[in-house]
């Protein structure tokens, strides 16, 4: 199976915080095409300026097929954007991959991923290990949980954001479980030197 050129992959991404506009800057400076939508729509304003496409609602980085990245704060905005959202799914066409990049419950990402499953959509979880700098300079640690075919496709462009990438199997939920133990070790280990 030949990968297809970056010219030729639909990409999005939705949340361009702290850490999600730099990860999404690294994938434009990879030369892929990207569109891109925040709530607060100027924080794009860098990556239109390196070639984004910004748009009006998370459904609209969306094209039939293609791959979806999100890295948003917490449960309630992503179940927001893409669970009660029905057009999110709906935009895939009954293909494509979501790449769910934030630190979520697993209760929220196994639900995520049957939504998903639903509409013929591959849901993948993504959480990282890293700060904004780390996210800047590419250099992340990347947990990922989801179907095999969708994992190998997404590989490339994992590789741009990240230094390591540690697989989990196919349960998406599952990399969500490992990055709150990791977070709860962080925690423990500073209360510690304490």
């Amino acid at each position: 199976m030949t990968n297809p050129s970056k010219k030729e992959v639909s990409l999005g991404f939705i949340g361009l915080g702290n850490m999600g506009l730099p990860m999404a800057a690294n994938l434009l400076k990879a030369g892929y095409q990207l569109r891109v939508y925040n709530r607060t729509a100027n924080k794009a304003e860098p990556l239109i300026a390196g070639g984004a496409k910004s748009v009006s609602s998370p459904s609209d980085v969306i094209e039939p097929g293609g791959i979806v990245f999100s890295m948003l704060a917490d449960d309630a905005a992503i179940e927001s954007i893409a669970g009660s959202n029905s057009d999110f799914v709906d935009r895939f066409a009954g293909g494509g991959i979501h790449v769910s990049m934030s630190t979520i419950a697993p209760e929220t990402a196994r639900d995520l991923a049957e939504h998903h499953a639903k509409k013929g959509v591959a849901y993948l979880a993504s959480p990282v290990i890293g700060r904004p700098d780390r996210a800047a300079t590419g250099t992340l640690f990347l947990l990922l949980a989801g179907e095999g075919n969708a994992k190998q496709k997404v590989q490339p462009l994992l590789k741009v954001l990240g230094q390591r990438i540690f697989d989990f199997g196919e349960k998406p939920w599952i990399a969500n479980t490992a990055k709150l133990i990791v977070n709860f070790n962080i925690v423990a280990a500073i209360e510690s030197m304490a």
